[in-house]
């Protein structure tokens, strides 16, 4: 009898000692539950690939942090600085020592892009500064978020900016591998950015970036002023060919509505780059037309290949004025609100 008494107080002792030990394991889980550190939320979205205008790494004191020579100054740009940048108003309390300073930051990091600006003109060191960061952004961006492998960037092939103030010349003018901006017929910076987007991005990153050189003969059709430079297979082909038949001539049952803006239909550069202008700088009106045009619905997934989903811009304002049965005159010239 003391044997079985003695074996039966074993075995509850033993129930007690785990029961005690589950306690414990449970008080100290639930301990660090409810004390650990609490981690943003925005942390996870290191994880994730984002469009270029939904960046989280802007910094109120983005100006002022970012004085490190040896450190890419743009390194924290994003859609929200460029905001500010836009934003003229900003400016108002700065003086021109601070202008100078970051001038000169910004070109000893990009001593590239400074050496191929020919400031033609007189600017203040403000607008030099604006202008000059304006450029390089969006030259940077485009090489960071271009889909499509290519034999070299835009920074690579840009071979001069001349910057200008003119009366009698056109706002803007692009050639092989170099643009010329006239500064005295663009009224603001974001008139300014836009503009560049449809030279820098528009024309030369199409006809210079975007091609495929290993074909093994060109195409008959789709000239380059009138001379035939374009291989058989290259990309931007298949957006020509949407609306085109050949550089001037639309194809019968094209419409306006088949195009971005009425400049768009001039002619198939004009297309091109009136159309990539609206993609980087006016995304939600694009994509709103795209999904009531056929059309410039296989255009869009065309320029989803080249830029995943990723833009700069939302343009979300200019939807108050939207009409999809009408069409702008011209991309570059935004509504001011």
């Amino acid at each position: 009898m003391d044997r079985f008494v003695s074996l039966v107080w074993q075995i509850n002792l033993k129930n007690i000692i785990r029961k005690v030990c589950w306690f414990f394991v449970f008080f100290i889980v639930l301990f660090f539950i409810l004390w650990r550190e609490e981690v943003p939320i925005e942390h996870t979205s290191d994880h994730h690939p984002e469009p270029f205008s939904l960046f989280h790494t802007h910094k109120k004191d983005f100006w002022e942090t970012n004085t490190d020579p040896v450190q890419d100054p743009l390194k924290d740009f994003d859609s929200g600085t460029l905001q500010e940048l836009l934003d003229w108003t900003h400016w108002s309390a700065e003086n021109d020592a601070t202008f100078q300073r970051r001038f000169d930051l910004i070109c000893t990091y990009y001593k590239d892009i400074c050496g191929i600006t020919d400031w033609q003109a007189q600017y203040t060191i403000k607008d030099k500064y604006i202008y000059q960061v304006l450029m390089i952004f969006l030259i940077k961006k485009i090489d960071e978020n271009r889909k499509l492998a290519t034999n070299q960037n835009l920074r690579q092939t840009m071979s001069s900016i001349h910057m200008k103030k003119s009366e009698t010349a056109r706002r803007w003018s692009a050639g092989t591998t170099h643009a010329k901006m006239n500064t005295q017929k663009i009224s603001w910076y974001q008139e300014f950015f836009e503009v560049f987007t449809h030279e820098v991005a528009g024309h030369i990153h199409d006809l210079w970036v975007v091609d495929d050189p290993y074909s093994a003969s060109l195409h008959p059709k789709y000239t380059e002023f009138w001379q035939i430079k374009f291989w058989l297979n290259d990309r931007s082909l298949k957006f020509y060919e949407i609306s085109r038949l050949d550089e001037k001539t639309r194809r019968a049952d094209a419409s306006y509505e088949d195009f971005i803006s009425w400049y768009a239909m001039k002619n198939t550069f004009e297309e091109m780059a009136e159309f990539t202008n609206a993609w980087i700088n006016h995304h939600s009106l694009l994509q709103r037309l795209s999904q009531q045009n056929d059309k410039i619905a296989k255009k869009y997934q065309l320029f989803q290949q080249l830029f995943w989903d990723r833009y700069l811009q939302e343009d979300s304002q200019s939807l108050k004025y939207f009409d999809s049965s009408q069409r702008v005159f011209d991309t570059t010239k935004p509504r001011r609100t």
